[in-house]
This record gives structure tokens, C-alpha cells and sequence, in this order.
């Protein structure tokens, strides 16, 4: 997210299209995700990647924008805020809903906006993985 301009496509964006096509050279019916962590707007830019089947987020871009602009070209994964597994109760459930609910209708994985913390409680993850399966 502190890149812009030419050094963004110099050192975020060329380095995940030269990783992407050398890897469905090798393994062409693997699928391949990217995870373009702190991109904001320039989400965008990886709906144009031939080879990278699915775009994953972090959780600092808003479900709606991403919905209109990434998801109607490409499946996307994550964004719910590695927090939520830390501090659980109504706000997580209420979290996971609404990001569930945004992305209805295309196709989406569900997903951590970036990994489970140290500090998260067992006991959370749980209850997330229970409410998204139901």
C-alpha cells in the first residue's frame, strides 16, 4: 500500500505476473491465487492477469467496491479481519455476514483478509468455522 505509480507495477505487480505465468507454465491445471496485500484501487490491476484464477484480500478493502470492480471478473478470497478471531463474539458473527452477503451471487472463497494471529483464541476460530458452514 506505500508503493505508487512505477515502482507499484516494478515491484508488486510485474514480480506476480512473471511468478504467475511461470507457474501455470509448469503446472497448468493448478489454480493460482494471488494475494496483492494492501493494494487498494490497484486490485483492479490483477483482474487483468491471465494466469492468476483467483485474487485474495486483505481486509482493508471494502466488500461492495470489490464486489463491483474485482469480483465481476475474477473469484475472489478473504477479507474478513484477522482481529475477529481475537476479540469473537457478536461483532465477528455480524462481520462475517456482511462479508458473506456482499459476495453472494459470484464466485468467492471465504477467508481471513491476512493469517490467524498468535493471539487468536481457539474458541473463536471454531465458532467462525461453525457460522460459515451453517
Amino acid at each position: 500500500g506505500s508503493l505508487g505509480g512505477t515502482y507499484y507495477n516494478k515491484y508488486v505487480y510485474k514480480p506476480i505476473e512473471k511468478i504467475s505465468n511461470e507457474l501455470k507454465k509448469r503446472y497448468p491445471d493448478t489454480p493460482i491465487i494471488a494475494f496483492p496485500r494492501g493494494s487498494g484501487p490497484n486490485y483492479k490491476l490483477f483482474c487483468d492477469l491471465q494466469n492468476v484464477d483467483c485474487i485474495a484480500l486483505d481486509s482493508t478493502v471494502q466488500p461492495l467496491w470489490i464486489k463491483k470492480e474485482v469480483q465481476v471478473r475474477k473469484p475472489v478470497q478473504g477479507n474478513l479481519d484477522p482481529i475477529h478471531l481475537v476479540t469473537g463474539g457478536d461483532e465477528m458473527f455480524r462481520q462475517i455476514d456482511y462479508i458473506k452477503n456482499s459476495f453472494r451471487g459470484k464466485p468467492y472463497i471465504f477467508n481471513l483478509g491476512h493469517g490467524i494471529t498468535p493471539d487468536a483464541e481457539p474458541k473463536n476460530v471454531e465458532a467462525m468455522l461453525k457460522w460459515i458452514s451453517k
